[in-house]
């Protein structure tokens, strides 16, 4: 026979029935009110903190106090509880005949185990070294400021079978696992840590040979190429500090989501590991370059940082990083100095814009640098207009240097204007693209006419299309 929400503490101590006091505890309902006397019945009793516990079965026996006899299917000894007064509490609850004979209840969850499965226990911040002792357990750590590590003994320690069951709480950091130095995790070269991804709980069992995991929970089926989430660029300019702003992304090769739990902020020094530190992948700092930030992270401790690169697809990873993801470009000023960008999106936008005016000299096309990252292809923001020479009125065009070559007309132009010394109203640009030198191509259909080009920012996709 069950109940629903039936719970008194008892009054008695050592291994005889069940004496249960008078008043019930809190909401719960009384076993008297549910259950006539003789009444055959299974329970579950616990003390107040979950370390001893039993469940059976017994017959109810209503008077003063009202008992129930116990015959016991299992406990966290083995036997029946002599329950001493150094126990705390202990509360007999109603639970059905088919989950008493199977298994007992996990307070922890608030939820039934099968006989023999142990309830988990939270490690907190520590991590845990593993031992014989550990068998069949189930761990959980708190993996919400760091990555929380799982020190397992020697296969050859343990017997084949034998297995824990852990769970990195959050998603901000992962759970490592390290095996002993001759040992393999899922067919890993000996010894090699395993970062098992946030928020999600493993298996982890002997072969004989080497460790296997069975992932119970993950948190997504699959890691979408492309993706990226935050991580923007800001800096005071004219500085050599810039910081990347918390978010994630997946790697370049679509492998993994690497996250960045708390904005960085990166020096224009030599790498060294953490914020306010050197993010520099090699060498110095140069003078009007192109630099490019990478988010990195070491699987094996679980790991994130940020590297400087005037790579956009190969940067020099520090010892440790495998993993990588471009998340932007920017360029240096004269003095080795971050030029500020201002970052909404995929789009950034200069604090002071960049002027580009010339007589070009000849009316076949030719190609205009623009101050917008290198390595990559990215569409600059423009505003344009011309000025005609002396002589006669004047036309131009701005092409992607991919595009077929074609001459300017009245029809198809970026700015025109019919008669000599005269300038065009100006239009504004976004629909052409970059080459990955930051050139486009110019034409304009007289020698003497100037074409006028201000940068105003850019539009880099930052590998979503990759």
């Amino acid at each position: 026979m069950f109940a629903n929400k039936t719970l008194q503490a008892i009054t008695s101590v050592g291994t005889g029935a069940y004496q249960l006091n008078t008043t019930g505890t809190g909401s719960w309902q009384t076993w008297r009110s549910q259950f006539s006397t003789g009444a055959q019945v299974a329970y579950y009793a616990e003390n107040a903190d979950g370390t001893v516990w039993e469940y059976g079965y017994g017959t109810l026996t209503t008077g003063t106090p009202d008992q129930i006899s116990r015959n016991v299917t299992d406990s966290s000894t083995g036997s029946i509880i002599d329950w001493a007064s150094g126990d705390g509490t202990v509360y007999v609850m109603s639970v059905p005949w088919s989950e008493a004979l199977e298994g007992r209840w996990d307070a922890t969850n608030s939820m039934f185990a099968p006989a023999g499965r142990k309830p988990w226990t939270a490690t907190g911040t520590s991590g845990l070294n593993v031992t014989a002792a550990h068998a069949g357990g189930r761990y959980s750590f708190d993996t919400s400021a760091a990555a929380r590590t799982v020190t397992l003994p020697a296969i050859a320690d343990v017997p084949m079978g034998f297995n824990i069951e852990v769970w990195g709480l959050s998603a901000s950091y992962p759970l490592i696992l390290d095996p002993a130095a001759s040992d393999a995790i899922d067919a890993t070269a000996g010894g090699t840590n395993v970062a098992l991804p946030g928020n999600c709980n493993t298996l982890l069992i002997s072969d004989g040979t080497q460790w296997r995991t069975v992932f119970r929970n993950t948190p997504a089926l699959g890691v979408p190429k492309g993706y990226l989430f935050g991580l923007e660029f800001s800096t005071a300019g004219s500085s050599t500090t810039a910081t990347v702003s918390a978010g994630e992304a997946a790697d370049s090769t679509g492998a993994k989501i690497i996250k960045l739990a708390s904005s960085m902020s990166k020096t224009t020094g030599a790498w060294s590991a953490g914020t306010g530190n050197g993010g520099l992948d090699t060498g110095t700092i140069a003078n009007s370059t192109s630099y490019h930030f990478h988010l990195i992270e070491n699987v094996a401790t679980g790991v994130q940082d940020v590297l400087i690169s005037t790579s956009a697809t190969a940067p020099t990873m520090p010892s440790g990083y495998t993993l990588a993801r471009r998340l932007f470009g920017a360029r240096t000023d004269g003095s080795g100095k971050w030029i500020k960008a201002i970052q909404n999106g995929d789009e950034f936008r200069l604090e002071t814009p960049l002027d580009y005016s010339a007589v070009p000299g000849s009316t076949s096309r030719g190609s205009l640098s623009l101050g917008v990252p290198t390595g990559v292809v990215v569409n600059p923001h423009l505003m344009v207009s011309v000025t005609a020479g002396g002589g006669s009125g004047c036309t131009a065009l701005l092409t992607s240097l991919d595009e077929t070559d074609t001459a300017p007309s009245g029809t198809l132009n970026h700015g025109s204007v019919p008669s000599a010394a005269t300038q065009s109203a100006v239009f504004e640009v976004r629909t052409i693209h970059t080459n990955t030198s930051g050139q486009i191509g110019r034409r304009i259909n007289t020698t003497d006419g100037q074409v006028n080009v201000k940068l105003m920012g850019w539009t880099d996709r930052r590998g979503r299309d990759a």
